[in-house]
């Protein structure tokens, strides 16, 4: 199997959110944090780059519920917020079959290409529906949540959030940051002087 670095780069650990390195030998993903192994018990991780894909790599109790194996394909149906329109549908192909061994994590998640979401939500090359940030030093977390919440700018209009992080401008249509709770933290820890 070959595995793009680009690819490996954003894959993490389930359990801790740490950093997986690839076994080329025993075809697997590794954890040294959590000392964990994640089998791809069949097929290879989807090429994803600049051009559209259909491949995917689901899970093994995704493709036994499903009857699927690597090389078959399926329709997936998107709903729309209105019930009397149509579900958009799009065909994926199977490349790979996971084990995470969290039962919870392989019923709930197929890794594919983001471009579908964004071509079904409409959404330009830059917006996502949400993201995480990972840090290695868990001391650093609310330091890091002020630096986000710093950078951030919500434009109610639009209902947007932008986030300027160097020189990129990042459009999301949702995000899971509470900014008041947050704000509020960050204006107790500033009448204490910490920041």
């Amino acid at each position: 199997m070959t595995l793009n670095k680009e690819i490996l780069d954003i894959l993490v650990c389930p359990k801790c959110k740490g950093e997986l390195k690839y076994d080329k030998k025993e075809n697997k993903l590794i954890c040294w944090n959590c000392k964990i192994k994640f089998p791809i018990i069949d097929g290879d991780i989807p090429e994803i780059n600049e051009k559209l894909t259909n491949e995917v790599l689901i899970s093994d109790k995704t493709a036994k519920r499903l009857g699927l194996n690597v090389g078959n394909d399926f329709h997936m149906f998107f709903v729309k917020d209105d019930p009397n329109k149509a579900p958009n549908s799009r065909k994926f192909l199977v490349k790979g079959i996971y084990n995470s061994g969290f039962e919870e994590f392989d019923e709930s998640y197929m890794i594919g290409d983001i471009k579908h979401i964004q071509r079904i939500n409409k959404w330009e090359k830059d917006e996502v529906g949400g993201f995480e940030i990972f840090i290695h030093d868990f001391d650093d977390l609310q330091e890091t949540g002020f630096e986000v919440y710093n950078k951030i700018q919500y434009e109610k209009e639009k209902d947007e959030i932008i986030i300027n992080i160097e020189k990129d401008e990042t459009k999301i249509s949702s995000l899971n940051i509470e900014l008041t709770n947050l704000r509020k933290e960050q204006e107790k820890v500033q009448n204490k002087g910490l920041i």
